[in-house]
């Protein structure tokens, strides 16, 4: 199917995926690693998306974190023309003490900084459930092989927003 945004086509991208409150002691690295994630996909199956480097735009935050306001301002300070904000309102991977069944609640909106940073795209994400009907034993597999299968769900889910997919693939 053909993508839902084909905007970023021929575009410098930075993909920005803060860390929330509720996440900085319990797994402050989810929303890097799920913006690494979405970034390789689009690489790998975008047309001419250019994706700027997860490296570049950390280091741009870690020297400006105290003056960063916006999207606009992140995108602006790594020289992207759009930015792909995605706000992870909720994650967790257990349902229970013993059972593995991730959710999270994302956001995803899309900024043209072209344009003053108008929104251009804004989809309704659903919450990502896996697995979706019923939860995994954690004594099946290790917490660290569910967290990167999960992340790597959620990442496909959001990347395929941008470029061609079949969606009867997992």
């Amino acid at each position: 199917v053909p993508p839902p945004c084909n905007i970023l086509e021929e575009r410098r991208v930075a993909i920005v995926c803060p860390i929330p409150e509720s996440l900085l002691l319990s797994d402050p690295d989810v929303t890097e690693e799920l913006s690494m994630r979405i970034g390789q996909l689009m690489r790998e199956h975008g047309k001419e998306i250019s994706v700027i480097s997860h490296d570049e735009v950390s280091k741009w935050l870690d020297e400006n974190q105290s003056n960063v306001q916006d999207y606009k301002e992140i995108g602006e300070g790594v020289g992207a023309d759009i930015v792909v904000g995605v706000d992870l309102r909720s994650f967790s991977l257990y349902r229970g003490d013993t059972l593995f069944q991730g959710r999270a609640d994302i956001r995803m909106t899309v900024y043209d900084l072209a344009n003053e940073g108008e929104v251009i795209y804004q989809p309704d994400v659903p919450e990502v459930i896996f697995p979706p009907n019923a939860p995994i034993d954690s004594n099946v597999n290790s917490k660290r092989a569910f967290r990167r299968q999960f992340i790597g769900i959620m990442a496909k889910q959001l990347a395929e927003h941008f470029y061609a997919h079949d969606p009867t693939t997992n």
